[in-house]
């Protein structure tokens, strides 16, 4: 992928154009064909051996002004580093490389930044192509390369032993150092608090233990301003000779090792209480400049019986600031200090996952990290992990830089984060060494703090079932076309449960046209008012949410531009930013410093909640400004814009201080930007955008890409997932119904966006069927062996909704075991296989088989209840019976199916059914299946119906 992240752009190369659109040019000459990237850039391909060439030509892309730009291109076969040009500029000739594939299991194409910050800097794979093996000739000698590349990994491989074995060998020294002299004062330790801590004066540092992990922070001597981080148990090193520094902007920065001296008598150590860390000590040392009275203050905090920390950093007696955001650098880069070992990954998040393998080959990664959101950096050889998040909340994303060079196993480990804005202290920095590089399992502490930290929303208790408007209508919304939605749901789908509608953009004046703006709504779509079909809906028990979007919008005059908002930019210039322009337009983000922006933001939320009377709000776009003109004289290297992302936490704020304040049990949900402060100023996250397609990538993601992220909000960040919109035909689209019977599987949130009446009476009864078993965020949720696992499933209430992904081309065969998704051993099981509507028994596993590129639902249970129905069912059980009162539409025949062990009679509304074979089974009848314990009521819907099971 490339490194380019930008605002909502595809972190993905293009094929066969430049990358910010266009043909692909370099040095004047033009290409039909080629990859578009942006450095750092990693582009891999699996080759197996089949292939026996590769050919490209490389450069930086005309678009980048002459003489501007700059980078190295790379070529590694099997991870062997086997080309490397020099660093090339706007207006160079492209170079052309032609190399050996025979033999090669991997190619890997690499463009790394050689600039000093560039942002403009586009580069190109251009003509590139692998050419395959058309006949193999028995005896062809072998390639120089593959020998080559082989004797290159050997190498590297010797070089990794060898480090390995030497870091082993320090690990024990380092342990036996620390316990000898901690030995002494760690006897002394209060009775409460199993955190001991000193100083050893021999060695110049201030040592912290809890049985678990030992650090040291040097204080003089060769060691000052060094951290290291002691696995005892092991024992292992996990960090070593770690430092840190803060840069003040335009006036510097001051290192620890090299630009401070120790105080007399300038640290302590502090026991601790914390509400949600618990008892602990901590140590605070203060670090002064050599040549000022600027003072670095430390403080590390351990936990008793944990394996992690809180780390920070502040400033003291400061003289000279140049920028009011100090950036604390509580890892430098510059030195190797983490011990990685072999086969080494890292996961982060920036509202989209950043997941690369970290390889020995010298190439510094780079990632933008979401606020609050976890860097998890683990081997998979050592099956060992570290996990580092900031906990507070800055304007400005933490930064994280990772280097491993060849034949290495210990890294370069880089973090650093800004204050908040006129605060001289860093966020604190959590720091948690991981015995599992199994991220199901590293992240459970993490999972548990900021939920404490930032506790969710309590859901408002009608949020159950959407739908939402866009992919009916666009923009071309309209208050007969919502009545009409509105009905359908009321009618046909709002028996089972509480509804609402989210009315998506094109509500107001927009495209440009004159009053453009949130306070105008657009007559000409509803004539009535907004009022008008909110009371409608509220007549017929629907809610309504109303869409906004910040902080982007445009001037430019274009249908279905929902963001063009002339009218606020002609008249309020001064609420604004501008971010870029060209001949056409200009592109802008709301300043939410201005009191005036914010008062008139206000008026429009008032507008929604009181005058309108909607019940909640989307908020879209937030530290987003897709399709927008930005001048990169303001972005930062991953093509982010402080001015774009910096207010978002303001504006999560903003909404929910505002919403809340004028109706009670308000909803708000959003998206794009998603930071874990925000879980306590929003209910719900989305992800991106959908397409309806069985994978698709950012910013259109598919139904593999919001599996994975809904896993990952879920099991990571412990935020309520938004599993994105059905968008599809309902009477033909697979993904459609995989979305859903993904969500039941994954216990998250999901939207019907289609036109309802397009449901034909089976695609009704299939979709009333899966919404009877629709309950998001409830339950327990397990997950398969994997951080993109590939089975999940969630038990609520006794049934459990397992799903079943194939990524692969391949058909695939599984059998799983039920103990994996926390059901009882022993224990016998209905299966109902949704895709094959059909019934099986299952006791200690399930065999499964799907079709490539697919999805499956199974839904299981034990004890007696409702396994499928598209009825709403109210379902009770004594000792003697079960009832159940069932309802629907008219004109929509109703059938209920329960797992039964065994059964007397069956009555409906008081009379006796006769027994069917279910092969013939009528309306009024019931059939009853002994190898499967199903039993099936079949009734018409014209009014409820009681079904009352006797038991024996």
């Amino acid at each position: 992928g490339t490194g380019w992240v930008a605002v909502a752009n595809e972190g993905q190369p293009l094929r066969d154009e430049a990358f910010l659109g266009g043909p692909i040019r370099i040095g004047g000459y033009v290409y039909e064909k080629g990859i578009g990237t942006y450095p750092l850039s990693e582009i891999e391909f699996r080759l197996n051996g089949e292939y026996n060439a590769f050919e490209s030509e490389m450069g930086v892309d005309d678009s980048v002004p002459a003489g501007r730009g700059g980078a190295i291109f790379q070529v590694f076969l099997d991870d062997a580093l086997v080309y490397a040009s020099e660093a090339m500029k706007s207006g160079d000739p492209p170079i052309k490389i032609s190399l050996s594939l025979a033999g090669i299991q991997n190619l890997r194409l690499v463009s790394v930044d050689a600039t000093d910050g560039t942002v403009r800097n586009y580069v190109d794979w251009a003509g590139a192509r692998v050419l395959r093996r058309l006949v193999t000739v028995a005896g062809t000698a072998r390639s120089p390369i593959l020998t080559a590349v082989e004797d290159e990994n050997r190498r590297k491989q010797a070089d990794r032993e060898r480090e390995a074995a030497e870091v082993t060998a320090l690990a024990k020294r380092e342990v036996a150092d620390f316990q000898r002299a901690s030995a002494h004062w760690a006897r002394s330790a209060a009775p409460d608090n199993s955190v001991a801590a000193g100083f050893d004066a021999s060695r110049m540092v201030l040592q912290l233990a809890n049985g678990k992990l030992g650090i040291e922070l040097g204080y003089g001597g060769d060691r000052h301003g060094r951290l290291t981080v002691l696995d005892l148990g092991e024992p292992r090193l996990i960090l070593h000779n770690a430092f840190a520094s803060v840069n003040l902007g335009g006036v510097g920065s001051i290192t620890l090792p090299v630009d401070t001296e120790p105080l007399a008598d300038g640290f302590r150590f502090e026991d601790v209480e914390d509400a949600v860390f618990g008892k602990g000590k901590r140590v605070v040392a203060e670090f002064k400049a050599v040549d000022d009275p600027t003072t670095i203050v430390v403080e590390i905090t351990l936990f008793r019986d944990s394996h992690y920390f809180l780390y920070s950093l502040r400033l003291k007696d400061i003289v000279y600031l140049a920028d009011p955001q100090p950036q604390f650098h509580y890892f430098q880069a510059t030195e190797d200090s983490l011990v990685v070992g072999e086969d080494v990954e890292y996961l982060t998040d920036l509202s989209r996952l950043r997941r690369a393998a970290a390889r020995d080959d010298g190439i510094g990664r780079d990632e933008e990290i979401g606020q609050g959101k976890p860097l998890f950096v683990w081997s998979n050889k050592m099956s060992k992990g570290l996990l580092l998040a900031a906990l507070d909340e800055t304007d400005v994303s933490p930064m994280m830089k990772l280097q491993l060079d060849p034949g290495h196993v210990v890294a370069r480990l880089g973090y650093s984060a800004t204050s908040l804005r006129n605060s001289l202290s860093s966020p604190r920095l959590y720091v948690e060494v991981t015995d599992t590089a199994d991220a199901r399992l590293a992240f459970i502490d993490f999972k548990r703090f900021i939920a404490a930290l930032y506790p969710p929303l309590p859901l408002p208790s009608w949020v159950k079932y959407q739908w939402l408007s866009w992919y009916s209508y666009y923009m071309d919304i309209s208050e007969a076309a919502l009545r009409e939605q509105i009905d359908y749901i009321a009618d046909f789908l709002a028996d089972l449960g509480p509804w609402h509608i989210i009315v998506d953009a094109g509500w107001y004046i927009a495209e440009g046209r004159t009053g453009a703006e949130w306070r105008n709504v657009d007559a000409a779509k509803f004539p009535s008012g907004l009022r008008s079909l909110v009371d409608y809906a509220h007549s017929r028990s629907v809610k309504v949410v109303l869409y906004i979007s910040t902080p982007y919008l445009d001037s430019r005059e274009q249908e279905g531009d929902w963001l063009g908002l002339k009218g606020i930019i002609d008249s309020h210039r001064d609420w604004l930013i501008r971010i870029g322009e060209d001949e056409g337009r200009e592109s802008f983000v709301y300043d939410y410093t201005n009191p005036d922006l914010r008062d008139y933001m206000k008026d429009v939320l008032t507008d929604f909640f009181v005058r309108y009377d909607v019940d909640g709000i989307k908020v879209d776009g937030l530290g987003n400004a897709g399709g927008a003109l930005l001048d990169p004289s303001h972005l930062d290297a991953s093509g982010l814009m402080d001015r774009v992302v910096g207010p978002t936490m303001d504006i999560y704020r903003f909404n929910h201080e505002v919403a809340s304040s004028l109706k009670d049990d308000v909803y708000i949900e959003s998206g794009w930007l998603t930071p874990l402060f925000a879980n306590s100023y929003a209910h719900t996250f989305r992800y991106g955008d959908e397409a309806e397609a069985f994978t698709s990538q950012y910013p259109f993601p598919g139904l593999v890409e919001h599996i994975d992220y809904a896993q990952v909000q879920k099991m990571v960040l412990g935020q309520r997932a938004n599993m994105g919109a059905l968008r599809g035909d309902p009477n033909t689209s697979h993904v459609n119904r995989w979305m859903l019977e993904a969500a039941l599987a994954l216990g998250t949130q999901t939207v019907l966006s289609f036109y309802l009446p397009n449901m034909d009476d089976p695609a009704l009864s299939v979709y009333r069927s899966l919404l009877y078993h629709y309950n998001a965020f409830e339950g327990e949720t397990s997950y398969g062996s994997s951080l993109y696992a590939d089975t999940f499933a969630t038990t609520v209430r006794g049934t459990t909704y397992l799903g079943v992904l194939n990524r692969s081309d391949q058909s695939k065969r599984l059998n799983l075991r039920l103990a994996d998704l926390r059901l009882a051993r022993g224990q016998s099981y209905t299966v109902y296989k949704v895709e094959e509507d059909a019934y099986l028994r299952v006791e200690d596993s399930l065999d499964v088989l799907l079709p490539p590129e697919s999805f499956a639902l199974y839904i299981l249970r034990a004890e007696p209840g409702v396994m499928w129905t598209n009825s709403a069912i109210e379902f009770s059980q004594t000792p003697s019976q079960i009832v159940l009162k069932a309802r629907g539409p008219a004109s929509l025949p109703g059938f209920v199916q329960v797992q039964v062990p065994r059964h007397r009679a069956v009555f409906l509304d008081g009379q006796q059914l006769q027994r069917q074979p279910p092969s013939r089974q009528t309306e009024g009848t019931y059939a009853y299946d002994p190898l499967t314990r199903i039993l099936t009521v079949r009734y018409d819907h014209a009014r409820e119906h009681e079904i009352r099971i006797e038991l024996p």
